[in-house]
């Protein structure tokens, strides 16, 4: 799920559709703590309820609309982005629900520390895995091993989900954000290719395992919470997602058939409710009611999505003038609030510091919390007392403050910055009586500074701590910070430009066609024949090797192809000259009919094309040279083996050398360990070439 998601996507979603998740999911959280409220409920068990209904099934959504050929639409836009935002929330439930059964639920203070304490660590996680992985999969690339990546990649994510069970959290979460950050490197073709197999094993193996806990014959005890649950599936996720896709001003019909797409309740409502039966918190009926739910939800969802258009007209009549023209004004608010915000100065200059603040704060508290569990370990190592009386705990907090010293001196200036900036803006705006700029930039940096001592001071493990020590500790670091104060202003400045630079490659490396494809302007009415749709040129295609111009599908079909992702790479308005391959994924434009004539003119294969054949015959093989060997000295031009064998050498182990593609004069020398291309007879035939010279 991870890999589907990345830094480029998110970016170009923009800010409406994460804010309409999040409105989203809080109006379902409220209803339920309210409902759980009414009924007698836990809290607790309010919130395993909400986590349910939070999110939809990205798969089927995605199914449904690529069979409806409506996933270019603006509807279908938003249901994908949506539901692929949904897919973080279910993240973020699943990591509360098992951080309060594991910490315990002790009120409200208890879930804002487990809020704080898990905002921290995928802040912390996250800027530490993106200084890390895209290097290490770029140095992966220089070897040129694609095991060597599939085995790397496989500890990483072994051993970062130990990491998060140990701290508390769900192994989901740092998969999720390890598959994202690789999603966004151009890797990720690759690394999606390699654990395909594996993805479909361990889903088949999900499926099963969930099955196998679905009791039928508790059906009696479990049917009213089951039908409970698909009614608010269908009314309540309806409700919620069209209020707060209105509220961030999409179109009435767009919200309401986007709204009714994302009715089916997802994969990740099976392991929330596992959680809730397994910790003890939820009754044995919660979980095949919410399968239960789950599956006749997707069974719903098809028909419903087919019949929005209908649905979406009717709702749409039904609603009275006045709230129309309510909410048309709404909307032309928004839209005079974002052009406004475009155009102020002072709106740029303060949201890339303020985005900046609030990561750095996080990333701070993040090692904060990290504090508790490594003195734990270090305890258990060590004992309390190394060094000296404390000196567990006393040299632990000195080095995580000297590490915390360079962002929290980004955060100090940044604050600073950002009160100067809002101070003048504010003086600015008032031509009579101004205010005083200094008493308001001091007034915003106090309360700023203020907030960030409180919530980061919450954050210490102070209770195996003595006060007087604590104060001592912190004397030395205040101390430290003023004699190295330009030298922390100049690690951490080399070390946010290490970071926006793994950033701009992650965001700019992967231009999947789901990123760039977006053509909103297309479905606002403005042409409305027009549609797009996406097809996969077949591995026998008649049409491989043909470029666009040959393929005539403008003239003969009135189609036109926008678009092609190849291999994960984005090519935007191809040329005529533009040759079409195997697998490329195409993007027609045109209308109903075109399309479908086109498709089917696409979809013509051949029998049995001969170079899948040729393909399916080739190897990889290590060929030992012996000594001595007539090829000794010889450059690979001169051996002529792609004609006289029909192979090629693609690498060439020589001691503890090793030449990955070497060139046409690269020479062959007695004990060489070769890395031969070709079909099994050439091999052999080389190499018993090799051995007749040798004797």
């Amino acid at each position: 799920i991870g890999l589907s998601f990345s830094l480029r996507k998110m970016k170009l979603l923009g800010v409406s559709l994460p804010l309409a998740t999040v409105i989203a999911a809080l109006f379902i959280l409220l209803l339920s703590r309210t409902t759980s409220f009414i009924l007698g409920i836990s809290d607790l068990q309010g919130l395993f309820i909400a986590g349910i209904l939070m999110v939809s099934s990205s798969a089927i959504i995605a199914k449904v609309l690529e069979e409806m050929r409506s996933n270019h639409s603006r509807w279908g836009q938003l249901s994908l982005g949506v539901t692929l935002m949904e897919d973080i929330v279910a993240i973020v439930m699943l990591t509360l629900l098992t951080s309060m059964v594991y910490f315990g639920d002790d009120g409200s203070e208890s879930v804002w520390m487990i809020l704080a304490a898990f905002m921290g660590f995928v802040a912390l996680f996250s800027v530490v895995v993106i200084l890390l992985v895209p290097r290490l999969l770029r140095w992966l690339d220089l070897k040129g091993i694609s095991e060597l990546r599939m085995l790397v990649v496989a500890g990483l994510l072994l051993g970062l989900g130990w990491l998060s069970v140990y701290l508390g959290y769900s192994m989901a979460l740092t998969a999720f954000i390890l598959g994202a950050i690789i999603g966004s490197t151009p890797q990720r073709g690759e690394v999606d290719r390699l654990f395909e197999g594996l993805r479909h094993l361990f889903g088949a193996v999900f499926f099963v395992a969930m099955g196998m806990m679905f009791n039928v014959t508790l059906l009696p005890e479990f049917w009213p919470m089951m039908l409970a649950l698909i009614g608010a599936a269908i009314i309540l996720r309806a409700i919620a997602m069209l209020v707060a896709l209105l509220l961030t001003g999409n179109v009435i019909q767009d919200s309401i058939r986007a709204s009714l797409t994302l009715t089916p309740l997802g994969e990740f409502s099976f392991v929330i409710a596992f959680l809730g039966i397994s910790s003890g918190v939820m009754p044995e009926t919660f979980y095949p009611a919410a399968v239960g739910a789950s599956l006749i939800t997707c069974l719903i969802s098809p028909a419903l999505i087919r019949r929005s258009e209908t649905i979406s007209r009717g709702i749409e009549g039904a609603i009275p003038a006045t709230i129309h023209r309510g909410i048309e004004t709404y909307h032309q608010w928004l839209e005079n609030l974002h052009a406004h915000q475009n155009r102020s100065l002072a709106w740029k200059l303060i949201l890339p510091r303020l985005i900046q603040t609030v990561v750095l704060l996080l990333l701070v508290g993040g090692l904060l919390a990290l504090t508790s569990p490594i003195y734990g370990l270090m305890r258990r190592g060590v004992g309390e007392n190394l060094l000296f009386p404390n000196g567990t705990m006393i040299l632990l907090i000195i080095a995580v403050g000297l590490f915390l010293l360079p962002p929290v001196v980004a955060i100090w200036r940044n604050v600073s910055a950002l009160s100067m900036i809002v101070a003048e803006a504010a003086a600015a705006g008032r031509q009579q009586n101004p205010l005083p700029s200094v008493l308001v930039e001091r007034a915003i940096a106090s309360a700023c500074i203020a907030f960030a001592a409180v919530w980061l001071f919450a954050l210490i493990p102070t209770g195996a701590l003595p006060y007087p020590l604590l104060a001592a500790v912190l004397a030395i670091l205040i101390l430290t910070t003023i004699l190295l104060w330009k030298k922390l202003i100049l690690w951490q400045s080399r070390m946010e430009i290490s970071f926006r630079r793994e950033l701009t490659v992650a965001q700019g490396a992967n231009t999947h066609s789901e990123g760039r494809w977006n053509l909103e302007k297309l479905d606002k009415g403005r042409i409305p024949e027009l549609r797009l749709e996406e097809f996969t040129l077949p591995a026998d295609s008649l049409h491989s090797g043909h470029s666009i111009i040959e393929l005539r599908l403008r003239p003969d079909y009135s189609c036109s192809i926008v678009g092609i992702d190849r291999q994960g790479y984005a090519i935007n308005n191809p040329s005529a000259k533009e040759r079409l391959f195997p697998g490329d994924k195409l993007l027609l434009l045109g209308t109903e009919k075109a399309l479908a004539e086109a498709v089917t003119f696409l979809s013509r294969r051949e029998a049995k094309p001969q170079w899948l054949d040729r393909f399916d015959n080739l190897a990889t093989e290590q060929v030992h040279v012996p000594t001595p060997s007539s090829c000794n000295g010889g450059t690979l031009r001169d051996l002529n083996l792609v004609d006289r064998f029909g192979i090629q050498i693609a690498a060439i182990k020589r001691g503890e050398t090793e030449i990955v593609s070497p060139g046409a004069s690269t020479q062959l020398e007695d004990g060489d360990t070769l890395l031969v291309v070709g079909t099994h007879d050439s091999i052999r035939a080389f190499a018993e070439a090799l051995a007749v010279n040798n004797n």
